[in-house]
């Protein structure tokens, strides 16, 4: 693949290697210290995604795969060590955080974009709920009844 900023699109098709050519017209620009490929117009090729604000759950739910990936490493052999690292003095808060990782998929892509996470209990509200393993089930045990 050739990268050219002049605009001009081309095709080529080589029948003896079995090779197609096409040639791009993009351009490179660096804003804010990342690097963004931009269509001969300006525009961007990839719409940056959009990242949700903040949330307290969202950074629980990293924090969650976070301490599951140092335990997988070896890193800390138990929970209550790192709990003992992170300064959490509550002995059941740390298992709370560890649930979040075994959150159907679905829902941890909503926490994680934000898109309809306002619809989510609180996390007093979650931390108070058994959570079931099933995936199917947790919709229900973590989301608000749609008002009717």
């Amino acid at each position: 693949m050739t990268l050219k900023s002049d605009g001009q699109r081309q095709l080529s098709y080589d029948s003896e290697k079995r090779l197609l050519k096409v040639v791009l017209p993009i351009r490179f620009s660096r804003r804010g210290g990342r690097t963004h490929i931009l269509t001969p117009d300006g525009q961007p090729l990839v719409r940056p995604s959009k990242a949700a604000p903040p949330s307290p759950l969202r950074e629980l739910l990293v924090r969650s795969h976070q301490w599951h990936e140092w335990l997988d490493k070896g890193k800390f052999r138990t929970v209550k060590e790192i709990a003992e690292k992170e300064g959490i003095k509550n002995k059941n808060y740390p298992y709370f955080i560890m649930s979040l990782y075994s959150l159907a998929p679905g829902i941890q892509e909503i926490i994680l974009t934000g898109e309809g996470v306002d619809r989510l209990r609180s996390i007093k509200d979650i931390r108070q709920v058994e959570l079931p393993d099933e995936w199917e089930l947790q919709e229900a045990a973590l989301f608000h009844p749609s008002e009717e």
